[in-house]
């Protein structure tokens, strides 16, 4: 019987292994800008809604976003659009990210990298890169702030 159960054991692992794609073993995460508008509220996080985008975005990587940048996190997030507002909505998502995972596992070279091309007037580049970071990542925590 024990040599039955173990052999179902394995078979359930080595499904499980199967089932999850490779990316999700990497440590790249990012919660994406409409996980932020939704759950900052239940998770723990929302005591960062009121910090302003334009100050955060400039402490965490030296890149200035301009004046229009002046809004809350909690803001940014739940901009609607293109150009201008979905970069300012992915950039104030992963300041949320940075203070939810931390470094050195924030993949902040992603970040650095669109508000790059957004500085360059690359504002479609920008767009890019940040769904690019959210596409090959999973976001490691539920609504809750627990470890996923």
């Amino acid at each position: 019987m024990n040599k039955i159960l173990a052999a179902i054991s394995i078979v359930f692992a080595a499904g499980l292994l199967l089932a999850v794609p490779p990316s999700a073993y990497a440590n790249n995460f990012a919660c994406t800008p409409g996980y932020w508008k939704n759950n900052t509220d239940t998770n723990g996080f929302d005591g960062l809604d009121g910090l302003n985008l334009r100050d955060e975005v400039f402490d965490i990587t030296g890149f200035d976003l301009g004046p229009d940048a002046n809004i809350t996190l909690a803001q940014a997030v739940a901009l609607k659009g293109g150009g201008q507002n979905a970069v300012f909505r992915y950039a104030g998502a992963e300041v949320y990210n940075f203070y939810a995972f931390g470094l050195p596992d924030f993949p902040d070279n992603l970040f650095e990298d669109a508000l790059e091309r957004f500085a360059d007037g690359n504002i479609s580049g920008a767009i890019e890169r940040f769904e690019k970071l959210h596409n090959e990542s999973i976001c490691t925590i539920d609504a809750f702030g627990r470890s996923i």
